[in-house]
């Protein structure tokens, strides 16, 4: 083996949407979804589920779906872009009303830097797929056993119109290792940490210059993008995004 290349063997399985799934008398066949053929294999989660979606917009069904994993007992981490390193703000504007909901929870929420730390730059671009500050990686997983990578972003574009592929991995070295890239690369170095002040507030943490830093609105972002945000949640239905 050359380098520090290594390689682990595993079994997968590829699940993808059918074409078929965005014509009209095809919508409600499960078959086609590939959410359907992914949520049996990822039924055993248990105790934690981690979710990386540059897009993501749960909708209410969605946050209520995940406040069943947490009343359960479940822990709940999901990275997304922030306001200043999305490149699409209607999906943020969709995303941006189910914070609050999702904190409450007790969901653990992060969110995308668009100027991450110059440490581990490399190793940043390897892992996220990107070379600027900017979430593009797809990625879920559960409970350090098994790991879900595609193209399949968490919103509505991707539910109902796009048609997704990706693998499924059942593998607790892989599984493992993507956790803890999480919480060790991409969580304290490239993003903000979302909580609610006393007055319930959203509050972002980071840390800049080894030195924790707070925000009391969307960082990092001028009046201008903040105020195109709040105007497009008028008018974009959620279905679009």
């Amino acid at each position: 083996m050359k380098g520090d290349i290594s390689y682990s063997w595993a079994d997968g399985s590829v699940v993808y949407d059918l074409p078929e799934k965005i014509s009209a008398k095809n919508k409600k066949d499960p078959d086609a979804d590939l959410m359907t053929q992914l949520i049996p294999l990822a039924r055993n989660t248990k105790t934690e589920l981690i979710l990386i979606s540059p897009y993501f917009v749960p909708g209410k069904s969605g946050v209520d779906i995940i406040g069943m994993f947490r009343k359960s007992g479940m822990r709940v981490r999901i990275a997304t872009n922030s306001l200043a390193s999305t490149d699409v703000i209607s999906v943020h504007s969709g995303y941006a009303k189910y914070r609050k909901e999702l904190l409450e929870e007790g969901v653990e929420l992060y969110e995308m830097r668009a100027d991450p730390e110059e440490r581990g730059k490399e190793a940043r671009r390897k892992a996220l797929g990107s070379y600027r500050g900017s979430l593009h990686a797809k990625m879920y997983i559960f409970d350090r056993k098994a790991v879900f990578i595609g193209s399949r972003n968490l919103d509505a574009r991707s539910r109902q119109i796009n048609t997704e592929i990706g693998i499924y991995v059942q593998s607790p070295e892989i599984a493992f290792q993507a956790a803890r890239m999480f919480e060790l690369t991409t969580v304290p170095l490239y993003c903000f940490k979302l909580g609610l002040s006393d007055d319930s507030r959203l509050v972002w943490t980071t840390e800049v210059n080894c030195k924790e830093v707070k925000y009391y609105h969307e960082p990092m972002t001028s009046f201008w993008r903040r105020s195109s945000a709040w105007f497009v949640s008028i008018f974009v239905p959620e279905s679009q995004l």
